[in-house]
């Protein structure tokens, strides 16, 4: 076998003679022989790979591929837990520490108003509600904001006590009930981090028939001008019986409800520039005069062209 000395090795391998020794000292040069204090080196031996920087660098590398492909797999599993909980049957809503709501699913803002909807998210706080106790709601709240498992059952769900602020009056004519349960999520250091509440719907009731009846001719017919008589009439009852009992069921007024069908469809209509406001309101079947206007304006803080504008 033809050997090659130390020199020769540092300069085919291109570094130092102190490196090339160590190495043989090491045994990392298949073949090497020891001449007292020097070393042979076999003429085709190959430079032996830093092991220590090498397999530091592969023991890094195949860390830090396993960590991105572990955050990989968190967030593919965050988003299918995210598109399951959004279809959900069952309204969810998660509340952080403070009690703030950070997010909620499809069924839980099913009836409420779109820029409440909208504005829901990261600002309205059910610690700080101040309908707790009317709706049931404070031992419950409570419990739960301490980290405890809670079921509350067959509590009335409160969109008559919502609607205008939340609710549109479509969602007046319902009665609901649910069963709730909260629970805690918990951070590494055993301090709550979030607050879980799964809202189970018991029972669902679509309020009086004489209401109803009513309800529906009007929507039915909300283009003509407003009939008291022919409304009661529908409904079976006189009229002073019938708008009596419609208030009763749903917090506002026969008149108060047509006006709010009427808003809805203008709304609608203005928002098709092929019109101009005059034929949007003409197409709901009122004048588009100041009454009709101020109305507008107190329904939705904007005249129609301010609305119009807004949406744009």
């Amino acid at each position: 076998m033809d050997y090659i000395t130390v020199q020769e090795a540092s300069e085919a391998w291109g570094i130092s003679t102190r490196q090339v020794q160590k190495l043989c000292e090491k045994n990392r040069v298949p073949g090497a022989i020891r001449f007292n204090r020097s070393w042979g080196i076999p003429s085709k031996a190959e430079k032996p790979l830093d092991g220590r920087s090498k397999v530091g660098k592969s023991k890094s590398k195949s860390k830090n591929v396993k960590v991105w492909e572990k955050s990989k797999q968190l967030n593919e599993a965050s988003a299918i837990f995210k598109q399951i909980v959004d279809k959900f049957p069952y309204s969810v809503n998660i509340s952080n520490s403070d009690g703030v709501m950070v997010y909620a699913n499809d069924a839980f803002m099913e009836g409420v108003i779109d820029e409440v909807r909208e504005a829901s998210i990261g600002t309205y706080n059910i610690k700080e509600e101040k309908f707790q106790e009317k709706w049931g709601l404070r031992e419950h709240i409570e419990k739960a904001f301490k980290g405890e498992y809670v079921v509350t059952s067959h509590l009335k769900h409160p969109n008559q006590d919502l609607i205008g602020t939340k609710y549109s009056k479509d969602y007046s004519f319902i009665t609901m009930y649910n069963d709730l349960i909260s629970f805690p999520i918990f951070d590494d250091k055993n301090n709550l981090a979030y607050v879980v509440t799964i809202i189970a719907l018991v029972n669902k009731y679509q309020g009086r028939d004489e209401v109803n009846q009513g309800r529906e001719y009007i929507e039915n017919h909300w283009k003509e001008p407003f009939d008291i008589k022919q409304i009661a009439k529908v409904a079976c009852l006189s009229t002073s019986r019938f708008m009596t009992v419609f208030k009763e069921a749903v917090g506002f007024s026969v008149h108060e409800y047509y006006l709010d069908l009427k808003i809805s469809h203008l709304k609608e209509n203005l928002l098709d520039l092929s019109m101009s406001v005059s034929e949007a309101f003409n197409e709901c079947g009122i004048d588009y005069n100041s009454y009709y206007t101020s109305i507008f304006k107190k329904y939705t803080g904007l005249s129609p062209i301010e609305f119009r504008k807004n949406k744009q």
